[in-house]
């Protein structure tokens, strides 16, 4: 079945953000395209789910469509920083009460309005619970969360059920007039503008909510820079930039064709081939010796993806002898990240300095500083001093999921950590099944290798979660009152510069007690045709549609 989508109708862009806490305003795309034939791109694409909704999707097959049909208050430039799009601006005086202005004259494609209800009464189904929607615990932070989306008993695997919602709307949004709604959070929390920028924050026209988005899921309509022009399901979907968009980020090229792959293979093939203009995976077996670099010469790019793999230390209680700090700086500086990257295929992995990726806002090099480096004479002066490990250091990754790193990766890891301690070191490879035990389990006494990937680009993503006092993943118990109170300070900052400074404290403190080694950050890998340039993959790998050019 073909569909065919109208072209809709958009105006205005209002200036940049006020207020105590300021977005800068700033494009980061071009001019709109020229017309004619050489004006369309093809890309890889993979079928998405239904439906396709900005409540429902979750994966790159469909995110690489919503995230250019739809705009949110808020976009990501390059370093992850967010900047006003919908939002003229998004202000607070306690980080703990928002309140958002929507641009002047902000339209969807269909030629209505952008208003507060818009966002309001998405943000309402994407968290309400009977709508079983993947992104629900996004809007978690929000005052009312659990009156609208109660929590199941027992949780998703037992046989209880959630009790019903006691209300259909999240208490903590209020709509001031057409343009300006305020969000209150249940804590304070300065960097909430950065999720803002989230597919699943976009907001829905009136007409979704005529048929509780059935019609949407065919045919979606946004506020962002394409719009869907044809889709044949299985085949292609074509995207067409919005003639009358007038937005901060504007597409180059008139139109993108998605075409459906079910293998990757044959998408490269497709690419090296100059028959595919743009493919957002490099398979395994041309990343191997780097053969795609002979294959594409100067026909791909290496870009930022937010995570990161680090080795996490056991609780302290069930292992005594990491609580010798200097034991765990002497593992860390006893690793040659640099050599043990090239063990990787292709150049998917970067030596980490610290704990938050490149490209996240808020990053920052060195944070590790010196531990984060390969000394092996300071690594065994540092193992003397704590009085070495009492038995044999091992390390346990899960050997059944997919992962950046591989097997071989270990054994070297190990053989480093023994050639520079003098310690046994063991790899003990898991099931998935065992290693998510062993993960959630506080009495394990292995080192695990954990890959952390961001929900959302900002530093605190990658802090509070895995090491705060009463993180969500902090199942090691980590516990370091003076990090701690940074992150409190932090969440409560008046604007986000002062936030990111003070958590980059935080960060920074981490390497007196090492927590976990900071490994590697991940690269996300993209091959193209000789017809276009400016390609680039953003910080949640997905395409940077209004970035590509045509070069003839």
């Amino acid at each position: 079945m073909r569909r065919m989508m109208r072209s809709r109708r958009f105006a205005g862009l209002a200036a940049g953000m006020s207020a105590v806490l300021a977005l800068s305003a700033c494009s980061d795309g071009g001019g709109s395209g020229a017309e004619g034939d050489d004006d369309t791109i093809t890309v890889r694409g993979c079928n998405p789910s239904f439906p396709l909704t900005p409540a429902a999707t979750s994966s790159n097959c469909g995110l690489n469509i919503l995230n250019n049909v739809t705009a949110r208050l808020v976009h990501y430039s390059s370093n992850g920083e967010a900047r006003t799009d919908l939002a003229e601006s998004i202000s607070t005086d306690d980080a703990k009460t928002w309140t958002v202005r929507i641009r002047e004259n902000a339209e969807f494609s269909d030629g209505t309005p952008v208003t507060a209800a818009s966002f309001v009464d998405a943000w309402n189904y994407a968290a309400y619970g009977p709508n079983n929607s993947p992104n629900a615990n996004l809007f978690s932070p929000i005052v009312g969360y659990e009156s609208v989306h109660p929590l199941d008993p027992d949780g998703e695997e037992g046989l209880g059920q959630a009790p019903p919602p006691s209300s259909t709307q999240l208490s903590g949004l209020t709509i001031a007039d057409d343009r300006t709604f305020t969000i209150t959070l249940r804590d304070a929390d300065a960097t909430f503008p950065q999720r803002l920028g989230l597919v699943a924050f976009a907001p829905l026209p009136a007409s979704f909510f005529e048929d509780n988005g059935q019609e949407f899921s065919e045919e979606p309509i946004g506020a962002g820079p394409y719009v869907i022009k044809e889709w044949e399901p299985g085949e292609r979907i074509k995207l067409q930039a919005w003639d009358d968009y007038s937005g901060p980020s504007r597409a180059k090229v008139k139109n993108v064709i998605f075409k459906m792959y079910d293998n990757d293979e044959a998408a490269y093939n497709d690419v090296v081939a100059n028959n595919l203009d743009v493919t957002d995976v490099i398979p395994a077996g041309a990343r191997e010796d780097e053969r795609y670099q002979d294959d594409l010469d100067d026909r791909w790019v290496a870009s930022p993806y937010g995570q990161i793999q680090v080795l996490r230390f056991p609780d302290e209680d069930e292992d005594r002898t990491y609580r010798s700090e200097r034991l765990k700086r002497a593992i860390s500086m006893a690793i040659d990240r640099t050599e043990l990257v090239k063990l990787a295929p292709g150049r998917a992995l970067v030596p980490a300095t610290g704990w938050t990726p490149p490209g996240v806002a808020g990053y920052e090099e060195n944070r590790c500083g010196r531990t984060c480096l390969y000394d092996r004479d300071d690594a065994r002066d540092e193992r003397n001093r704590a009085g070495g490990y009492n038995g044999t250091i091992k390390i346990t990754y899960d050997a059944e999921t997919p992962t950046v790193s591989n097997p071989s990766m270990w054994t070297e890891v190990c053989r480093q950590i023994t050639r520079a301690l003098n310690e046994p070191c063991e790899v003990v490879p898991a099931s998935a099944k065992r290693f998510q035990d062993l993960m959630t389990d506080e009495e394990t006494e292995d080192l695990l290798v954990i890959d952390k990937t961001m929900a959302y680009p900002s530093i605190d993503d990658f802090l509070v979660p895995m090491y705060s006092r009463n993180g969500v993943s902090n199942w090691s118990d980590f516990r370091y009152t003076r990090f701690n109170d940074e992150l409190s300070r932090a969440a409560s900052r008046p604007n986000l510069d002062e936030a990111f400074d003070t958590y980059a404290r935080a960060e920074a403190l981490l390497v007196n007690d090492m927590p976990s080694v900071p490994l590697w950050y991940t690269n996300s890998l993209a091959g193209f045709s000789d017809r276009v340039t400016g390609v680039k993959l953003d910080i949640f790998g997905l395409y940077d549609l209004t970035s590509i050019g045509v070069t003839r």
